[in-house]
């Protein structure tokens, strides 16, 4: 059955909610390993969670606190059904972090359990308890609907907050518009159907989780199946029992699957979609996935700040070492340090323009003004290159080049080196200062398990493939690195590492 995404245009979350119930209203929209809801029966349970928010809270936005499951995606409809956006928050973070998102986003409600909400002592807000609320009692019809039915696409659905590696968080204000127009670029190029079953083991806290994972399948009358930690094993049963179509992750849990003991799931499902965001995809685990389990791995690339989608390989258009085409309505332009666009192939900044583009950040007007030029286009601070068939490739972040006495070196190409050794399971690479180049490059490394290795190997190895001005001045080993709630290495508390540890050698 085929979708028409133009329908998507003018609608809000809970108008699409609405129409897909309508439509399907037996079919099982969402589901985890605990319950289940219909497309009816999520819009009721979402119209019983949506009066009591009225009922509690005259603020703006709501905290949502609770695990990738079923009610997620109750909570977040009955919020914006109450007419209030949604914050979601990942229960990783430490809680001086969600305080600090709270506090930002003026929230006085807080929708969670009493279980995940226990190392939240110090918030004296209210406290909305899923365990708690009678959705056995659901209302025939939905008697809920008047601010939903006053609401515009144009008013804020969600709030997410950055992950905060360089500076202080800020919170990402999308529309209905910004996160159903994504969803409608994507399913045209991917060809989304209302048949597909997405498997959710991302964090609904990260924009590809919360648009890929929750927003499309209900817009798109197609089911969702949420697992709420991220076990292989756990992965492929549920591609398997529940006939996963579309599965989507970051590509350190794509590298944690290359190595599980069990690969053989991956045969007996019906997998069409395996998209890899959030994070540089290493060439290599694109290729261990691929071999191992007979699908590609689809990179493509986004920001909080684009709903998040900017560009998406498909498996009919797939360019590997790319992050695909720019969507359709998403423009994408590469531009120089003068702000002139750049010829094919051609390294520059990676401008973004659509109406996935975010209305700005919370409380920071000043800082929502410099990340846009005048003509409306988002400045990225990412680098890229755009070949003659139009596919986008990631050279690295502009904010983290690396100029070693007068040569700017991109951490991106010796990480891509590291990362092609074959005792290497994770690499990143920052610049720190020198006395003598101006700056250096500095390794971390993460070795496989089992294997064991040296500095001394390492940079023999990268003399051997790269310049010799670019071989980090300094390898350090260790068996973890610091992450953020999406497991993308936080570069700013390796430079803390480095500023702690040993001086670099003047040579």
């Amino acid at each position: 059955m085929s979708f028409n995404f133009d329908q998507l245009e003018n609608l809000t979350l809970p108008g699409s909610l609405a129409a897909s119930a309508a439509i399907a209203p037996d079919k099982v929209a969402l589901a985890d390993v605990q319950r289940q809801y219909t497309y009816h029966q999520l819009l009721q349970a979402a119209t019983i969670l949506c009066q009591q928010v009225q009922s509690q809270t005259n603020a703006p936005r709501v905290g949502v606190l609770l695990p990738n499951s079923a009610w997620f995606g109750v909570a977040f409809y009955g919020c914006l059904m109450a007419g209030r956006a949604v914050i979601p928050l990942s229960q990783i973070l430490r809680p001086a972090d969600l305080m600090f998102a709270m506090e930002d986003g003026q929230v006085d409600l807080l929708i969670t359990t009493r279980s995940i909400s226990a190392g939240m002592q110090q918030w004296q807000g209210q406290r909305l308890y899923m365990e708690d609320i009678d959705f056995a009692a659901l209302p025939d019809e939905p008697t809920c609907q008047s601010a939903a039915a006053t609401s515009s696409p144009d008013d804020a659905a969600a709030v997410l907050y950055t992950a905060g590696s360089e500076a202080q968080p800020k919170g990402v204000v999308l529309s209905h518009r910004n996160l159903l127009s994504n969803v409608a670029g994507v399913g045209r190029i991917a060809r989304l159907q209302p048949d597909d079953v997405y498997l959710g083991i991302l964090p609904m806290s990260h924009a590809f989780a919360l648009m890929g994972t929750l927003v499309a399948p209900v817009a798109l009358a197609a089911r969702a199946f949420y697992l709420d930690r991220f076990i292989p094993s756990e992965i492929g049963e549920a591609c398997q029992t529940q006939q996963v179509t579309i599965l989507m992750a970051v590509p350190s849990m794509y590298n944690i699957l290359v190595r599980a003991h069990d690969q053989s799931w991956a045969t007996r499902s019906p997998l069409r979609l395996c998209v890899s965001g959030g994070e540089v995809l290493p060439r290599g685990v694109a290729d261990r996935f691929e071999d191992v389990y007979l699908h590609p791995l689809l990179n493509g690339y986004g920001m909080t700040e684009t709903s998040p989608v900017i560009s998406l390989n498909v498996p009919w258009a797939n360019k590997k070492g790319s992050v695909g085409r720019p969507l359709p309505g998403v423009e994408v332009r590469v531009v120089n340090e003068d702000d002139n666009p750049v010829g094919v192939n051609e390294i520059g900044e990676i401008l973004v323009r659509g109406p996935n583009l975010m209305q700005g950040y919370l409380n920071h007007p000043e800082a929502t003004a410099e990340k846009m030029t005048g003509d409306g286009f988002l400045q990225t601070g990412d680098l890229g290159t755009i070949d003659a068939d139009g596919y986008l490739f990631i050279r690295g972040r502009k904010k983290e080049i690396i100029i070693i006495s007068g040569e700017n070196v991109s951490p991106a190409e010796i990480e891509a080196v590291l990362l092609g050794h074959p005792k290497i399971i994770d690499a990143a690479v920052i610049g720190v200062q020198h006395e003598t180049r101006g700056e250096a490059p500095v390794a971390f490394v993460i070795p496989r398990r089992f294997q064991t290795l040296t500095p001394q190997e390492l940079k023999q190895y990268c003399r051997e493939r790269i310049a010799g001005f670019k071989v980090p001045r300094k390898f350090i080993i260790r068996p973890i690195l610091p992450r953020n709630a999406t497991g993308r290495i936080l570069k700013r508390a390796l430079k803390t590492m480095v500023d702690e540890g040993e001086q670099l050698p003047g040579k």
